[in-house]
């Protein structure tokens, strides 16, 4: 590590997730997430932001797109599958290009372990819903502030949107998935975690904290 690096002014940790049928270019949606992270950094004077995000397509790419070009954000790739199997995710060209671009441009990589066979993974089905799922517990687990690109609805699979805000909200993760075994990174002090929901329908936005201090529990 570089002496810049450790002279490093610690980050606020931003997660994402949200709904994959969002379009990157959401114009609408874009200026809101940029007017949120902004108040984020105006409200922990100026501190520089790091995004998780699983590089899906619709909430994780928008967050992380916005992020990057309007504040400078750092990002951290947190992959549920190596990509020989992730890739099954992105129908077009166009898609995985935009994956790989964002994955070639993250700070630091991050692969959930494999919890099945590959065989079982290379279907779709629980076995690889449950890597989604790990990647949804170790967001709601080490990000301070968590963005969710949602429409409110309960959850209608593993480790869906609905189940990453409570896992957040809640502060612990189901045990299977071991997130305390996982990568962490050094957040900024005293920051209240705190939900920030967008519903992509309506444009509303709600703002959740809850008061113990970021990092207290991990």
């Amino acid at each position: 590590m570089s002496k810049g690096s450790r002279d490093a002014a610690p980050p606020v940790v931003v997660g994402v997730t949200g709904h994959r049928n969002i379009a990157s270019n959401n114009k609408r949606l874009s200026n809101i997430v940029a007017k949120e992270l902004r108040a984020v950094v105006r409200r922990h004077k100026g501190a520089p932001i790091i995004i998780l995000s699983g590089l899906a397509e619709g909430a994780d790419r928008l967050v992380a797109d916005v992020a990057r070009e309007t504040l400078g954000a750092g990002l951290w790739a947190v992959l549920p599958l190596p990509d020989r199997l992730y890739l099954r995710d992105f129908a077009t060209a166009g898609s995985i290009a935009e994956y790989k671009a964002l994955k070639a441009a993250s700070q630091r990589v991050i692969e959930a372990p494999l919890m099945g066979t590959r065989r079982s993974l290379a279907r779709y089905g629980e076995p690889r819903n449950h890597q989604y799922a790990w990647i949804g517990a170790f967001i709601a687990k080490r990000a301070q502030v968590l963005i969710a690109l949602w429409d409110g609805a309960p959850g209608r699979g593993t480790g869906g949107t609905a189940h990453v805000v409570d896992w957040f909200l809640a502060g612990s993760t189901p045990r299977g998935y071991r997130i305390s075994r996982a990568p962490r990174v050094e957040p900024r002090a005293g920051v209240a975690r705190t939900l920030l929901h967008i519903n992509p329908e309506t444009h509303k936005v709600a703002r959740i904290a809850r008061r113990a201090p970021s990092g207290a529990r991990r």
